[in-house]
């Protein structure tokens, strides 16, 4: 009898129990597409070589504030300019998850998904930070965020601490986010002067 071993998810409902297989990456193949894929700001995909592959996963990990999401999401932006579809899903972060993390990321690897997870980190500047859910062993690029002090000042930097699928820069640059004065002027510029990288984004 063939059957699917393993923790499952389930629900009860009105009629019964509704049972939802977890996922097994070998079951599915797929023949997942070559290249990278770029984020439109040019010192960032310059720090990840090139920007990131299709078929790997990318962590984008550090403390609250430090515009993970959006650095998420402008690669979801760019993906969408260029004709491709792109979403973004809120997960819990528990230990439950880190179950079937590694059956998920294989699964969208198979299908030549370019994957960014975003996880916040507990504390804001210091060394004993850690993470709900420690996903840096699964994802094969990571990415982290964090505040430095300086001159008065709390400032931000990011660094490539890994990447298994190529070369990357082993520099730790200083960024911010700005606006642009208005909706229509949407491009993604970044000046790099001083290691700083500048991000314009609607």
């Amino acid at each position: 009898m063939r059957f699917v071993g393993g923790y499952h998810d389930f629900r009860i409902e009105r009629g019964g129990l509704q049972v939802f297989p977890r996922l097994v990456a070998a079951a599915h193949r797929g023949s997942a597409p070559d290249g990278s894929l770029g984020s439109g700001v040019a010192a960032l995909d310059a720090l990840l070589g090139g920007g990131i592959e299709r078929g790997t996963s990318t962590l984008l990990t550090g403390a609250p504030g430090t515009c993970k999401s959006t650095i998420a999401a402008q690669f979801a932006v760019m993906a969408a300019r260029r004709g491709e579809r792109a979403a973004m899903f809120p997960m819990p972060e528990d230990k439950l998850l880190s179950v079937q993390l590694h059956e998920l990321l294989t699964f969208l690897g198979r299908c030549g998904t370019a994957t960014l997870l975003v996880s916040v980190q507990r504390g804001l500047i210091g060394t004993h930070m850690d993470s709900p859910v420690d996903a840096s062993y699964l994802a094969d690029t990571v990415v982290l965020l964090r505040y430095f002090e300086a001159q008065g000042s709390v400032r931000s930097a990011i660094s490539v601490l890994k990447k298994r699928s190529g070369q990357h820069e082993r520099a730790i640059r200083e960024f911010e986010i700005a606006r642009t004065p208005s909706w229509r002027r949407s491009r993604t510029s970044c000046a790099t002067r001083s290691r700083r990288c500048r991000t314009r984004c609607t």
